[in-house]
């Protein structure tokens, strides 16, 4: 239930008080969001660093490149700046996944719900320190994990998703 959302905060919730100093929360198809090539420029960070590639292209039937414009649309409506990918915060991507909970309370909570575009790693990966985790207490956690705990692939995933580059920031 919840994705790997679900299981990022379980682990950070289960241990909370006893977390390493440094570790990779990281799904297991890391290298969909992150090339191997730019994972190997920051594997070894001891401080906070979101995994994701600074290059979202697609290739074309031509063999040229572009980058990819999301959501059906020519708008830009996400771009990279400072090293970390922004998305029109529109909730876009809930038409397709259900949600249980108010999307604005859950983005109130995450601290995105004002940003015309939100910062986030797409795939929720990232290294985090012990002191990154604990600018938040445990119950903060619960709540988070109690938004996504209902359904395998909960709409409030993806709200969470777009919120941790926040929350851990």
């Amino acid at each position: 239930m919840g994705t790997d959302i679900a299981d990022k905060l379980r682990y950070i919730i289960a241990n909370y008080n006893n977390l390493p100093p440094v570790a990779v929360y990281t799904k297991a198809n890391l290298f969909k969001y992150i090339t191997q090539p730019e994972f190997d420029r920051v594997k070894n960070n001891s401080w906070f660093t979101p995994l994701l590639t600074l290059s979202h292209k697609e290739t074309k039937y031509d063999g040229t490149e572009e980058y990819i414009k999301r959501h059906g649309t020519d708008k830009d409506v996400s771009y990279y700046k400072d090293g970390i990918y922004w998305e029109l915060n529109n909730l876009w991507y809930l038409n397709e996944h259900p949600v249980r909970h108010d999307p604005k309370e859950v983005m109130k909570t995450l601290g995105i719900d004002t940003l015309e575009y939100v910062p986030f790693a797409p795939g929720s990966n990232y290294i985090l320190t012990a002191e990154d985790i604990r600018r938040h207490p445990v119950e903060f956690y619960h709540k988070l994990l109690n938004y996504v705990n209902w359904a395998v692939y909960p709409g409030e995933s993806m709200l969470i998703e777009r919120g941790l580059y926040t929350i851990f920031r």
